[in-house]
Formats: C-alpha cells, structure tokens, sequence
C-alpha cells in the first residue's frame, strides 16, 4: 500500500463523514480540523485516522475504511466506546499499515473511551503501540492535579468514588502515559506546569500547541436568525456547550434575576455530556435548572445541543457570550467556535485567567458579580471595542494553520531524532530535509 510520504496514524473520536461538530465531545471535531492543518502544511501527509465505529454497540465488528481524497486522510472506524478492550481493536487494526507509518498520534480525554476502567486502560494501548516502533505522540486534551481533586471537584464533575482514588488513578495514567510516549503536547502553559510539577514529567517532554481556531463565514442578518428561533428581547446572552455543573450555567440563572426585567433573553444550549447520560444524579441537576428557569420572569431557552447547521443562528442572534466556568483543566471548545464567529463575550476569572483574557472582560463567578459585568458590557462601549480587539489578535495568533505547523514540527524533531534510519522524513518547506 504504496503512499507519498510517511502517514501519521491519528487515533482519535473521530465525527460522521461530511460533519464537524457533533454531540459526541470536542475531540472528535479537533481531530478533524487537525488532520485538515497537517495536509494544508504539507501536502504529502495523509493521516490515517484509527476512529470510533458508529452506530453504537451492533456497529460491525471489523474495522471499516472509507477514503476521502478530496479531504486527504482515510479514515478506520475499529475501536468500540465503552469496552476496555479498545486496546485490542486499534492494534488489530494499525498493524497491517506498519510497513507506512511514520508517527503515531493518539488523542486523549478522560472520558474518551468510555468509563472509568477505559481510562486506566489507556496506558496498555501505549504500551502495545510501542510495537510499530516509531516515535509515539499524545496530545493530553486535559489534565487534572492531584491537588484539585477535592470534595467540592468531586461534586462538580458528578464522581462518587472517594479522592484518594481519583488521585491514585491520576497519578497512574499521568506517568504511565509519560514513561510510554516520545512526546506530550498540551494545550496551555498551565497544563504543562500541572504536567510537571504535579507529576513529574520533564519539561522537554511536553510542548505546548494551542488549541486551533477556525475560519468561519459571514453570520445571517440578527433579526432573521432571532425570528428563525423566536426570540424577541432586545439582549440575547449565550451559553454554548455541555450542561456541565462544572461550567456554571446556574450563575448565568442567578445574574439574569438580577437584571432588569423583559430586556434579556438566555440561551442555554448543550446537552449533555456522554459519561453522564441517563446519569441519575446528573438527570435531576438540569431538570432543576430548568424548573429554575420556570421561576424567572424573562425568556429563557434550552435548545439542546446545537446541530452544525443551526449553528451560525445561534450566534447572529446573540449580542454576548457569557462562559461562567468554575475551573479550567482544558481548552473551551465553545470558547473557540464564539472566536471563530466574533462574538464579543465575558468570562469567569478561572477562563480570563487561563487565556490572559483582559480583567475587564471577566467577572467572579458569582450570579452579582456576572449582572454588573452585563449591565457594565452593554453600557460602556469601550468594553465591546475591547472585546473586539481582544479578539481579533487572539484568533490571529491561533488558527488551525498555526497549529498544524506547530504539531508537524514536533514530528519533524521526532523522525529527525529517531526515524531517519528508516528513510522516514518529512518534506517540510521550512526545515531543511536531513539525511
């Protein structure tokens, strides 16, 4: 199976053919602009993709190949959600493409997998990639210290077991993970300082790449997009993403109580995370949002997950997007989609502080405190104009391109290190072939 050029082995969630953002997580949509942004730095790189298979557990046994050529990378459904034989299924089917593969780039959340014993697991898939033989890249898509798993992290993040298992199982898969790749790449400094401090792990092994921002298109006409979803006040504020306690969709209730009445809409739109669907605990926490909703006078919507093609409504419809989170432990998927689109929002200090957002654009993550914050954004016009130029630097700085480059230079430095012995390179316009 002759190809130009080494292929990158991307293991990775991986979306349907022809979607990007789906309800299955963030990863799977960051996979597929990556893959994007590598072919677009160079050309003669074509990930293969070792994804999810769809439709759930009656999905085909063996693994399912399509190949897009137009996008450049094929794709290899092969590894079952929820089973912590994944493992298995992704060597089984990475090895009949040995002979060609170059690197191998496995992505990674806590939930990825599944549950809890699929991320104890995850270490033994590393363990059986180090059979190919060529270097080993993880992209840690978030990371949680030890110190932060507290009472108050447990609840947030609906976990049961005591925290002295979390830890212990932290620590594990921390330096299991480390031990067994080549190189780690996280998303923010602050992850990497949790990285090493809190685990151990030599700073040079850990490369930042931030998380990639798209370029999106003109929105439609507000009033078209605020008729289109039946909203009538005058303010819309947004919240996008997972109805996640963590996330604090409940100080966005709280503040809208406290602004004047009938001049504020809220959209919540999210469902809910895979690992706690059909949760109990989870299921009685948004039902209380919403008949928290019930009790405040004002409109008040929850679309649910917004699908691909509703998304630009949502935003042309909304004057702010607000992101209430009490902790950061990875990149805001949400965060980027609102950049992407230009849309001014505000954020808890726990984000401004984690992407060096300016303190005027932020607020305590208390219901009083994100009212004024409100009040004070459309108020004053030097805070949109803030938020405007804030904004525009920001996405500049954080395309996907650049994140492209970024990763293929870590591939570069890898294959420079270890793989030339095998004839792999790649032909990268900026760095000089080595032989």
């Amino acid at each position: 199976m002759p190809r130009s050029g080494p292929a990158v082995a991307l293991i990775a969630p991986f979306p349907p053919r022809g979607a990007l953002h789906t309800d299955t997580g963030g990863v799977a949509a960051y996979a597929k602009n990556l893959t994007a942004a590598l072919h677009a730095v160079c050309e003669q790189v074509k990930p293969i993709v070792f994804a999810n298979r769809e439709g759930g557990p009656q999905s085909p046994a063996r693994a399912q190949a399509t190949e897009t050529p137009a996008e450049a990378y094929r794709v290899v459904r092969c590894w079952q959600h929820g089973t912590v034989l994944y493992p298995l299924q992704i060597l089984a089917a990475i090895w009949p493409h040995r002979g060609n593969i170059g690197i191998v780039h496995v992505q990674h959340e806590y939930s990825q997998f599944g549950g809890a014993l699929t991320a104890l697991a995850f270490p033994v898939l590393l363990a059986m990639l180090r059979l190919l033989r060529v270097p080993l890249v993880v992209t840690l898509h978030g990371v949680v210290g030890t110190r932060e798993v507290t009472a108050s992290f447990c609840r947030q993040h609906f976990l049961r077991r005591g925290r002295s298992w979390y830890r212990q199982g932290l620590r594990l898969v921390h330096r299991m993970i480390a031990r067994l790749s080549d190189q780690l790449i996280v998303h923010h400094e602050q992850l990497r300082s949790v990285l090493i401090h809190d685990y151990g792990v030599r700073a040079d092994r850990v490369a930042v790449v931030s998380h990639g921002i798209e370029e999106r298109g003109n929105l439609p006409p507000r009033e078209r997009a605020r008729a289109t979803l039946g909203i009538n006040a005058p303010r819309v504020l947004l919240f996008l993403g997972y109805l996640a306690r963590y996330k604090a969709p409940d100080v966005l209730l709280e503040a809208l109580q406290l602004l004047p009445e009938g001049q504020y809409a809220l959209v919540l739109a999210g469902g809910a995370p895979v690992r706690l669907r059909g949760d109990a605990d989870y299921v009685r926490y948004t039902a209380g949002l919403r008949e928290r909703a019930r009790t405040i006078s004002g409109e008040i919507l929850f679309p649910g997950f917004v699908p691909e093609e509703e998304m630009a409504l949502y935003f042309a419809a909304s004057d702010l997007a607000v992101f209430p989170y009490y902790e950061m432990h990875a990149s805001s998927g949400p965060l980027s989609l609102a950049l992407s689109h230009r849309i001014p929002f505000l954020a808890s200090r726990a984000v401004a502080e984690f992407y060096g957002v300016p303190r005027e654009l932020s607020f305590d993550c208390d219901g009083s405190s994100l009212a004024r914050a409100i009040e004070r954004f459309f108020s004053c016009d030097d805070r949109r104009a803030m938020a405007v130029d804030w904004t525009e630097a920001f996405v500049e700085s954080h395309l996907w391109r650049s994140a492209g480059e970024l990763t293929c230079a870590i591939y570069q430095k890898l294959l420079s290190q270890g793989g030339i012995e095998n004839g792999i390179s790649l032909h990268l316009p900026q760095w000089r072939r080595r032989r």
